[in-house]
């Protein structure tokens, strides 16, 4: 068993913070502040919550949000619905974790800082890494120039995945990546895009992404081709390793067992 401070403790020093983000630390339940069993995963949804009913542990160690609308309830932009715990996703997930007694803990930002980033630019290992701003979570990695289409594609295998989605011609000769991560390349977070084309990157290899994004990627122009991949796919290398370090740290006193979980999605062609 550890104490929630314990835990605390940890993820500062690895991060090298003095406090953590507001949207992290104990989300829901642990009223007696330790955990004896716990489920490290990517989102806390209703699969993660019942894995870990399965398993008998008493908390999980997350890295998105809980509930929905994002964030909430510590929502910084705009208010949170009064009956936001009433709408069906959330209902279920609490409603779990009432039934079960477990309760979540979440470790966002500092999440990416300690493992997700370095872990999926090691997975991908598409070249020289020549920037690296843990403060920004800018990456910026450079390789000989190949086409979107090639690179795409290699990283389409190195994650293991079915399909991805690219912005611009296919053909297009690439030699410098700006790396998105998570959910950096959704339409709200253009801003992110915007920095690394500043900086030269005539590609963005994005996490998880819209239409909207993508609508700016292609009128950006030559500084904007873009491969969007998953954003769990992309940061469950890191949650993995967070896992394993956390393990490490704590071991003969925190059991610790990994859920990657699957997409919510299928595709059909």
């Amino acid at each position: 068993m550890i104490k929630l401070t314990d835990l605390e403790n940890f993820i500062l020093k690895a991060a090298g913070r003095k406090k953590l983000n507001h949207d992290e630390g104990r989300i829901f339940g642990l009223t007696n502040e330790t955990i004896k069993k716990a489920v490290v995963c990517w989102m806390p949804n209703g699969d993660a919550i019942e894995f870990a009913a399965e398993i008998g542990a008493d908390a999980i160690i997350c890295h998105e949000s809980l509930f929905y609308p994002y964030d909430a309830p510590q929502v910084v932009y705009g208010e949170v619905p009064k009956d936001y715990l009433s709408w069906s996703a959330n209902a279920k997930r609490l409603n779990l974790l009432v039934k079960h007694d477990i309760g979540v803990y979440r470790i966002h930002v500092n999440m990416d800082r300690i493992s997700n980033c370095d872990a999926l630019v090691n997975l991908l290992k598409l070249g020289k890494l020549v920037h690296r701003d843990l403060e920004k979570l800018h990456y910026i990695v450079e390789f000989p120039p190949q086409t979107l289409d090639k690179l795409a594609s290699q990283i389409k295998a190195r994650l293991n995945m079915k399909q991805l989605w690219t912005v611009g011609p296919r053909d297009k000769k690439v030699r410098r990546a700006g790396m998105i991560f998570g959910g950096g390349g959704l339409f709200t977070n253009v801003f992110w895009a915007e920095e690394f084309i500043s900086m030269g990157c005539d590609v963005l290899v994005c996490g998880e992404s819209d239409e909207y994004a993508m609508e700016y990627f292609k009128d950006a122009g030559a500084g904007a081709g873009a491969i969007v991949t998953s954003h769990r796919l992309s940061e469950n290398p890191g949650v993995e390793q967070f896992a394993n370090s956390l393990s490490k740290r704590f071991k003969g006193h925190l059991k610790l067992q990994y859920f990657a979980g699957a997409l919510p999605n299928q595709t059909h062609e």
